[in-house]
């Protein structure tokens, strides 16, 4: 009787590091994908700002802003991607 409880409570035991680790996985994947949104995010931002501040150095086509808002559009950054819509259309 007393092997049984035993057996039964390895058995939750494995259960429960099973689940724990299941959820540290799932935890690590989703702070992967946070971190590879911000790190497109850092990169939009600082094209965007290479883009407004190189202008005074030398003029981009609007075709490159456009580049960058589907970039922006792609990553899920609608308004981001709409304040490069206005950059870009007060460039053509």
């Amino acid at each position: 009787m007393l092997a049984n409880r035993h057996h039964d409570l390895s058995k939750v035991q494995l259960g429960m590091l099973s689940m724990q680790k299941e959820l540290l996985d799932t935890n690590e994947q989703a702070s992967r994908v946070w971190l590879s949104r911000m790190k497109s995010d850092v990169e939009l931002w600082s094209e965007l700002t290479h883009e407004i501040v190189g202008d005074a150095v030398r003029p981009r086509s609007p075709a490159s802003l456009s580049a960058i808002c589907g970039a922006a559009n792609a990553n899920c950054c609608r308004g981001r991607a709409a304040a490069l819509r206005r950059v870009s259309k007060d460039r053509a």
